[in-house]
């Protein structure tokens, strides 16, 4: 889900989209990080 989400804001470089994409990677690292804790 993440990653067609990206991929759709990616395609769009209005200013708003960058940041939201810019949160989404950051976000995609903090799960990222929780799967690693929890495993």
């Amino acid at each position: 889900m993440l990653d067609g989400l990206e991929s759709a804001l990616r395609s769009d470089q209005d200013d708003v989209l960058i940041v939201a994409r810019a949160h989404l990677s950051s976000l995609r690292g903090v799960i990222e990080n929780d799967d690693l804790i929890t495993s």
